[in-house]
């Protein structure tokens, strides 16, 4: 997260009130129809990678009220598919502050900053906020947006070229939910499983096997919701599908699911019935473009993700951690 104060000149403000820009979410503009903007996009593009960049989500914000937490995200996607995919970054300007009271700007890890004019606020994709309660009279809280955005919203994309991270709430029925945790819960497992070959084994596995009939039946279930999902399947292959269990408290290592050279999917699928929230643990972390990404383990959510990614589960601390993952690769590899 980056923090800026007095970051642009008087000039340049009053450049963005002379543009009077459209801002609305939802529509991506060239970085050409945002020249009074540039500023704020070089100083992000030092942190993040825009080298993939195709458009720029804007809006802005006057005294907000009850924004209540939320993830910055292809609303389009997410309202259409329920799939969750962020943008490459969060750009807050506060471009005229005066006369609140409140207003802060909260991030789930208890980051608490408060609203400055001129002041510029970038963080990374994932990540959960919220606006505090504020009061005013006669004062303004007033800031503007941005998120870019790799791909044009309201379709999911993901390249080789750019690896990426998608999740997908309440993704099974009910019944199915139930059935594929009750699985979980009560199956075989073994030790040995190796994040990388130089570390020593950690948690426990118990391969889907397709000459079991209940095995198969599980694999059919996620199968058929991730080819439902995600369209852009065609051409790979499901090589391997099982289910994770980590002790509480028990540490993982960073680890690829492929080699960089390798066009791999990995879907993760979280089979616990129950979540204390994000002081519990039990997230996936994902180490992309020099951040940390946490996905909290909300029971029925299932994950994508570029296999190349490094990352790891973290334990839960209160009881096992269970995951089912589900390997794809392409026909070729």
């Amino acid at each position: 997260m980056l923090i800026l104060d007095n970051f642009l000149t008087d000039s340049q403000v009053q450049k963005i009130y002379d543009a009077n820009l459209d801002y609305h979410n939802y529509f991506l503009h060239s970085k050409e129809d945002l020249e009074c903007l540039h500023p704020l996009l070089e100083e992000a593009s030092k942190h993040f990678d825009f080298s993939k960049c195709v458009g720029y989500e804007v809006w802005d914000q006057s005294n907000p009220k009850n924004l209540e937490w939320h993830y910055d995200k292809d609303e389009i996607l997410f309202d259409k598919e329920g799939i969750q995919s962020w943008p490459i970054c969060t750009i807050i300007y506060y471009i005229r502050v005066h006369d609140i009271h409140g207003g802060n700007l909260l991030l789930e890890d208890g980051t608490s900053i408060e609203p400055i004019q001129n002041r510029l606020v970038i963080f990374g994709p994932g990540i959960e906020h919220a606006v505090e309660d504020m009061s005013t009279v006669d004062g303004n809280r007033d800031s503007i947006i941005i998120n870019p955005w790799t791909y044009k919203i309201g379709t999911p994309e993901m390249t080789q070229e750019r690896p990426s991270i998608l999740s997908v709430n309440k993704a099974l029925s009910p019944e199915d939910f139930r059935f594929v945790s009750e699985f979980a819960y009560d199956a075989s497992y073994c030790y040995g499983e190796r994040d990388e070959s130089q570390y020593k084994p950690t948690g426990l596995i118990s391969e889907l096997c397709p000459d079991n009939d209940k095995h198969q039946e599980i694999v059919d279930i996620f199968h058929n919701l991730i080819c439902k999902k995600f369209s852009d399947l065609e051409g790979y292959r499901l090589y391997r599908a099982y289910v994770n269990c980590f002790a509480p408290r028990e540490v993982a290592n960073f680890h690829q699911d492929c080699d960089d050279d390798q066009d791999q999917i990995t879907f993760l699928f979280y089979a616990n019935t129950t979540y204390n929230g994000l002081n519990d643990g039990g997230t996936t972390e994902f180490y992309l473009d020099e951040k940390i990404i946490a996905i909290p383990p909300i029971p029925n959510t299932l994950v994508r993700f570029t296999s190349r990614i490094l990352h790891r589960a973290t334990p839960l601390n209160s009881e096992h951690r269970f995951t089912y993952a589900f390997k794809y690769c392409k026909e070729d590899n």
